[in-house]
Parts: structure tokens; sequence; C-alpha cells
């Protein structure tokens, strides 16, 4: 019985640490580390297109700051394929009509918890699909 109990605490105590590793990773990677858009509205707009888009894709929010700018997010077990996977978007005003937009994405594997690869194209998480999902948010496209 001592055993089972401290096996499980184990794997909780290994889950935890792995999803804070994701995002940890992400919001180390200097400027420039994911894929940007410029976008031409202002910055208020752009950010709730961001947070509805990370709640579309039904991602779990673990820092969110509007002032400084960012959204992380994360998708934990993805089955087989990995541990998990987190999204960082970051935001910057570039002027009263225009915002600058850089999304990271990063699969976590269970076997090496603190290097981030990225995401595959497959992944409902990557770049691509994100500014997609945001581009329908602010009305450019239609689904």
């Amino acid at each position: 019985m001592k055993r089972v109990v401290l096996l499980t605490v184990t794997l909780c105590f290994i889950l935890i640490l792995s999803s804070c590793a994701t995002i940890n990773a992400i919001k180390r990677m200097p400027e420039g580390s994911g894929v940007l858009k410029i976008y031409t509205y202002p910055y208020d707009k752009v950010f709730k297109a961001s947070t509805n888009t990370i709640r579309n894709l039904q991602l779990e929010i673990v820092d969110v700051s509007k002032d400084k700018g960012y959204i992380y997010a994360q998708k934990r077990g993805s089955g087989a394929q990995g541990s998990g996977e987190g999204v960082g978007i970051r935001l910057t005003q570039i002027d009263k009509d225009t915002t600058k937009v850089e999304v990271i994405t990063r699969i976590f594997l269970m076997f090496n918890l603190t290097t981030p690869m990225d995401t595959t194209p497959y992944s409902p998480y990557n770049s691509e699909s994100i500014f997609k999902n945001m581009e329908f948010e602010l009305g450019e496209i239609k689904k």
C-alpha cells in the first residue's frame, strides 16, 4: 500500500513539474523565437482576440498580463505523442492602430521534459492555426 501511495505522489509531482517546465521554457525564449505578424488593429482588440483564441482552442491559461503583453497557455497530456504542449502569445503595441504579435508553440516529450520542440504542423496548437483563429476573431476571415 505504501508503494502505491508513493508511486502516485511521485507521478503527480512529475506531472506538475512537466507542465511548469513547458511554460517556463517558453517564457525564457528571447523575442523573435516565434512567428511574428503585424495586425492593423488597436492593442486592446488584438489582445481580446488572442485570449478568445486560447479559449477556443481549449487551452488552459497559465499566466496572462495585458499590461505586459503576454498570454501563456498549455494543453496537458497529449497522449503518446508527448507530455503536453505550450503556447506563448506576446503582444506589442506599435502605435494606436498597429499591434505586433509573436506566437511561440512548443511540445514537450515525456522522456525529455526540459528540451522544447516545435509543434508539428498537424497540431491544433501550431502558430498557423493560432493566427488563423485570431484572424477569425478579428473578423478578417469567415469560418
